[in-house]
């Protein structure tokens, strides 16, 4: 656990990354960890500081959501993600298989599970004030078409969700090519110290340049690719990138991440034949 400033935190090690940030009138918390025993864990830690008062889901994949219910408080998020709700998750059935499938030992804290979706969503930003902390909450699309960030101006902290990943592997299965580079251009203009990514540990401005070039770097790989003549299947087969050593993701998520590499990259190829000039 990180301490950045005298009222936010965050937890890098957990998967997704996730934070909070402490007010006189409760906390803010983004997103929740999806392992149940981490999810408890964090809870206490935050129930020490003070009361859980909302939950800022940053997008709807599965890692970002299926944490949620196991904590208190009123569940913020874009539109499009409550819409998406149940893209990657599907059902509360599927979710307590994925549970025992990725976390064996949590049966018994899942046998009775069930989703806990947004209770408030916004259209492309809102404003909440808690405690006299303000907390603008932005769509950012990128990642994905929902992407939620978080700017705690007071604090000079962004929570930028997936839109910014740090030694983790950026995908693309659900992005928008464009979007994301604008995205990026935005978050740069901002006054912030902190940026805490969706995966990752905490970085500075400093990083998005270098996160830009990685981004670029496979989008023309697969562009290189289609070049050469490879089908979308060829190319999905030929660009792999997450085990390279810049790159680290849990050991129980590796089938899923290679799944989701595969279906990122062809998501990538047809971004790049509907749109040759990206």
């Amino acid at each position: 656990m990180e301490q950045l400033t005298s009222n936010v935190f965050v937890e890098s090690k957990l998967y997704p990354t996730v934070s909070f940030v402490v007010t006189s009138e409760g906390i803010v918390a983004i997103d929740t960890p999806m392992d149940p025993h981490s999810a408890a864990e964090w809870r206490r830690f935050i129930e020490s500081k003070g009361k859980l008062r909302y939950i800022i889901n940053t997008e709807f994949h599965a890692d970002h959501i299926m944490g949620n219910a196991f904590f208190p408080g009123v569940i913020v998020t874009s539109e499009h993600n409550r819409e998406h709700f149940l893209d990657s998750v599907k059902s509360n059935e599927n979710v307590r298989k994925m549970f025992l499938q990725f976390f064996p030992n949590s049966g018994d804290i899942t046998k009775s599970y069930n989703l806990r979706w947004p209770d408030i969503t916004f259209r492309q930003r809102m404003s909440l004030c808690l405690g006299g902390t303000e907390f603008l909450i932005l769509c950012s699309p990128g990642h994905t078409l929902g992407q939620t960030i978080v700017h705690v101006p007071g604090e000079r902290v962004l929570m930028a969700a997936d839109n910014i990943v740090y030694g983790a592997p950026p995908f693309f299965h659900a992005a928008d090519l464009s979007c994301w580079f604008g995205s990026l251009a935005m978050l740069e203009s901002l006054d912030v110290e902190w940026f805490i990514p969706g995966h990752g540990i905490p970085c500075k401005k400093d990083w998005i340049p270098r996160l830009r070039e990685i981004l670029y770097g496979i989008i023309n790989e697969v562009r290189k690719a289609k070049k050469c003549g490879l089908s979308r299947q060829e190319a999905q087969r030929a660009v792999q990138y997450i085990d390279r050593p810049e790159f680290e993701f849990p050991d129980f998520l590796a089938e899923a991440c290679r799944n989701l590499e595969e279906v990122g990259i062809g998501n990538i190829y047809d971004q790049l034949e509907a749109h040759p000039g990206l």
